[in-house]
């Protein structure tokens, strides 16, 4: 299968990995090369195999799935790493969105869900669900206190928009969309544009 889309499952509960191992033959060309219920185990087959995505759950011994993402992209910058988790804890999930991870699938999700993930994922797209964007962004407001009209043009900046598109699009001026990313900017405590294109780009 040389032209395979290698999977690597990091789950401490084997009956759950069979369960997405059988969901996941659904996908042509998916090859499961592993299920490894121990992260730090999980360190070194990712050295020696290189998936092209790791389902990461959250709570495992020894290393739990958080610190096992941290060091795996900080050695393999274009990891793609799913988590699948029960936690819905807003700490937690901010967390894990900050982190880098492509995405987060409950593990009460549905079939067509966890599916829709994972060919979301392979396009080279983040997937999170709408409840958890929800908690991410609410986490966010708490903390810097966004304004909704910053939230909108955050979001628009992600999607890739100009300042012009963006002002087109939300019928104001050019002029009021700079305004709103200095603002942003400021908010966030970064020095610039670059810095902002990077943390939208992470988060």
């Amino acid at each position: 299968m040389n032209n395979s889309i290698k999977i690597l499952i990091i789950d401490d509960h084997r009956l759950f990995s069979d369960g997405v191992k059988t969901m996941l033959s659904d996908i042509p060309h998916v090859e499961i090369i592993n299920q490894i219920n121990d992260a730090r185990e999980a360190l070194k087959e990712v050295e020696l195999i290189m998936p092209d995505i790791v389902l990461m759950d959250y709570n495992m011994p020894n290393m739990n799935g958080l610190e096992a993402t941290e060091f795996l992209l900080k050695h393999y910058s274009d990891l793609k790493i799913i988590f699948l988790s029960m936690h819905e804890d807003s700490h937690i999930i901010e967390k894990i969105y900050a982190s880098g991870a492509y995405g987060y699938v409950s593990k009460t999700a549905t079939k067509e869900t966890f599916l829709e993930a994972i060919n979301v994922v392979l396009n080279g797209k983040k997937y999170f669900a709408k409840n958890i964007m929800d908690i991410v962004n609410s986490s966010i407001s708490n903390k810097v206190r966004l304004t909704k009209r910053e939230f909108e043009i955050i979001e628009k900046v992600k999607a890739g928009l100009t300042t012009k598109q963006i002002a087109e699009t939300l019928f104001i001026s050019p002029y009021t969309v700079e305004t709103h990313r200095k603002n942003i900017i400021i908010k966030l405590g970064l020095r610039g544009e670059q810095e902002l294109f990077k943390y939208l780009m992470k988060h």
